[in-house]
């Protein structure tokens, strides 16, 4: 939920309290929950049950804009209203950046938190004393484009393939992928959230599997899994990414709870029977 506090000088500033398990959906998760009767009802039970939290991300918002069925637009943004709901920000650079800041000035905001996003709106409407998650979304839908959001995406996805091309054709590169998978492996994540590892043992993983291929909508995906991976108890993606993770050898605490469309009864399993510890701080220290 969020929070707004005034400070002594005047200045209202909006903190964010997640309740657990803290929950992030992949793009096609999120619409085979929202319109599936029996699967969208057990998620808000257990969510309301558990008071957990699910995090939307821009990426989640970007695929509202490609769609043209109102309904399904609709299924979705009531099921976000259904549960607590967050942004969280998938931009795994301005992340790494943001948790550099905080161990130098060790502080304990969360690094992934998309709160600059949520300000402007409330800010425009004049910070309104009721406001919901998908008012913003809805904010955002009427007011955008998907031009605006997947053009950066589409130059990240360029820049990936040419560095990706370059790596998988150099002498001795694909030896030094594997040897620096390894040393990662074993030494496990360095700060307190394994973002930084996440993104090189996801680049490798790309970078062994030479017969992968990377589309657009590929890097878009790898663009977002690794924040939600990293900060969030639990998440549902696709199975390419899901097997990415296995193989990193990192475990709950360190990251999420990974399923995909095949073991989605196992994300409902883990979601309403697992003891989330309360006390496990998501923010980099």
């Amino acid at each position: 939920m969020f929070i707004k506090q005034k400070l002594g000088d005047g200045r209202e500033v909006l903190i964010e309290k997640m309740g657990r398990p803290i929950v992030y959906l992949d793009n096609w998760a999120i619409n085979d929950i929202s319109l599936n009767p029996s699967f969208r009802q057990r998620f808000i039970d257990i969510m309301k049950s558990r008071q957990g939290t699910l995090r939307i991300s821009v990426s989640n918002i970007v695929e509202l804009l490609k769609q043209t069925d109102t309904e399904q637009i609709e299924s979705i943004l009531s099921l976000i209203d259904s549960v607590d709901a967050g942004l969280i920000n998938t931009n795994f650079q301005e992340v790494i950046t943001n948790e550099k800041k905080i161990i130098v000035n060790d502080v304990g905001e969360n690094p992934s938190n998309h709160l600059d996003l949520i300000y402007i709106y409330l800010l425009a409407q004049n910070w309104p004393e009721h406001w919901s998650v998908s008012e913003f979304i809805r904010s955002v839908l009427k007011n955008s484009s998907e031009n605006q959001f997947t053009e950066s995406w589409d130059q990240f996805a360029k820049r990936m393939e040419s560095f990706l091309n370059a790596v998988r054709s150099g002498k001795g590169q694909l030896e030094k992928s594997k040897s620096r998978s390894a040393a990662t492996r074993r030494a496990g994540k360095k700060y307190d959230r394994g973002t930084r590892e996440l993104f090189q043992l996801g680049f490798d993983f790309v970078v062994q599997n030479q017969d992968m291929t990377m589309s657009s909508n590929e890097w878009h995906d790898f663009f977002h899994l690794i924040v939600p991976v990293a900060y969030c108890d639990i998440v549902l993606l696709d199975k390419r990414w899901t097997t990415f993770v296995s193989q990193t050898k990192f475990s709950y605490p360190d990251i999420a709870f990974v399923f995909n469309r095949k073991t989605i009864e196992g994300f409902f399993h883990k979601l309403e029977k697992f003891h989330f510890d309360d006390s496990f701080d998501h923010a980099a220290k």
